[in-house]
């Protein structure tokens, strides 16, 4: 194990390279916050070293919910649809590094469902943006996901995106997500966008149904 005192120091260096490989040989990095690192390859280093915590605790799910900031917002350009992770290309550049640390992070938080739910229940991750919370309640099974989302969505003021979209769409026939959803649907002016966005994922809502009829056979 590297002595958490010279990644320390390199850490300071400007030199991303040095500030990329401190963190390299380092296992659930919590010395020092990356999180506004200005390289996208040390962010993505951070989050693999927390990544590599195999019990996180309450500290390391907090810091990897913490890097999960919002998709940047795009402008369709050069005939480049954006549509995030589903189906289109990501633009390159702040947009991509964004989405790929966003990536890195679902992929940590999907293999540690308990610790997750844990932290999300306890007082601390109210210190931790709506945004980021609502994001890591998707990391979640959907039958667990649903009271996270909601408490974090109440504090947002948009419309869902694909995945948030598709979880609301899949309980929609929940008591608990039932009041949303009509209340977005109602709306006339979200109505007509929320069915446009609705259309492309009728197949991906089958393919989930079919996946849990299978399932309970």
């Amino acid at each position: 194990v590297v002595d958490v005192r010279l990644s320390l120091g390199l850490l300071q260096s400007s030199n991303r390279n040095l500030r990329r490989e401190a963190l390299a040989v380092q296992n659930g990095w919590l010395e020092s916050s990356l999180v506004e690192d200005p390289d996208p390859q040390v962010r993505a280093e951070a989050i693999r070293s927390l990544a590599r915590q195999d019990n996180p605790d309450a500290a390391h799910i907090s810091e990897l919910i913490r890097f999960a900031k919002p998709s940047h917002e795009v402008e369709v350009a050069s005939g480049i649809p954006w549509g995030g992770r589903h189906g289109t290309p990501v633009p390159s550049g702040p947009p991509y590094d964004r989405e790929f640390e966003r990536f890195l992070v679902r992929m940590s938080l999907e293999k540690h469902p308990a610790a997750l739910a844990a932290f999300l229940d306890c007082s601390a991750a109210e210190e931790v943006p709506a945004e980021n919370r609502l994001f890591a309640s998707l990391a979640l099974p959907p039958e667990q996901a649903t009271r996270y989302f909601l408490s974090a969505w109440h504090e947002v003021d948009r419309l869902p995106d694909d995945e948030e979209l598709l979880l609301l769409l899949r309980g929609s026939s929940d008591p608990e997500l039932r009041p949303l959803v009509s209340k977005l649907f109602s709306n006339p002016e979200n109505a007509s966008t929320l069915m446009r966005a609705s259309l492309p994922l009728l197949s991906r809502l089958a393919l989930v149904r079919n996946s849990v009829r299978y399932g309970q056979a």
